[in-house]
């Protein structure tokens, strides 16, 4: 959850992971300068990025281009399973230019080879924030002890089986207020209990 977001993806083949990044002014946290955080994340990006996300215009213009590259690699390692275990610095990312839809897509390498069988989307919700989708397969899920690949009906899938999952039409994110997932039923026990329905 970041800004008054919370973002959920669901895959029926493919691993997912997905991740939001607010603008500065609207998180919780003490804000910092563009200057500041690209130092506090230096090793977290490569040479490549960086070169990206300075070229990109106007500390604004910078500061979504680090959103959009922090976004794509936290859906990564969420997808995978091993979140901020995996060095970030290891993954390179490359996006597209924005589509008219306000959506972008992405590619990636790791360690220099290229995630052929990996898909990324980028997508703003609202003006300022935005959301990043990972799609791969099931057999590069980190999983130590094997009980979470154990649940997958497919572990493996074909590479035309992956191709057919990324194809598949997605739509685009729905915003939705707690309300809408409230049942109507229990929104007036839930606001008597201090929550927000907006």
């Amino acid at each position: 959850m970041q800004g008054g977001y919370v973002v959920l993806a669901a895959e029926p083949m493919c691993i997912c992971g997905i991740d939001v990044a607010a603008p500065p002014e609207a998180r919780s946290a003490k804000t910092q300068t563009p200057a500041e955080l690209f130092r506090a994340f230096d090793k977290q990006f490569t040479t490549e990025e960086w070169t990206c996300i300075k070229a990109a215009g106007s500390e604004a213009e910078q500061m979504q281009a680090f959103q959009r590259h922090w976004t794509l690699k936290e859906a990564f390692v969420k997808a995978r399973g091993d979140g901020l275990g995996f060095d970030l610095g290891r993954v390179r990312f490359q996006t597209s230019a924005p589509l008219p839809s306000n959506s972008q897509s992405a590619t990636a390498k790791v360690d220099g080879n290229p995630l052929l069988r990996w898909r990324f989307a980028i997508q703003m919700l609202g003006e300022q924030h935005v959301v990043s989708v990972a799609l791969g397969p099931p057999e590069d899920v980190v999983d130590a002890w094997g009980v979470f690949k154990g649940t997958f009906q497919r572990p493996n899938l074909s590479l035309a089986e992956l191709q057919d999952a990324f194809e598949a039409a997605r739509p685009m994110f729905s915003i939705l207020t707690i309300s809408d997932v409230i049942p109507a039923e229990a929104r007036e026990a839930y606001a008597a209990a201090g929550g927000d329905t907006l």
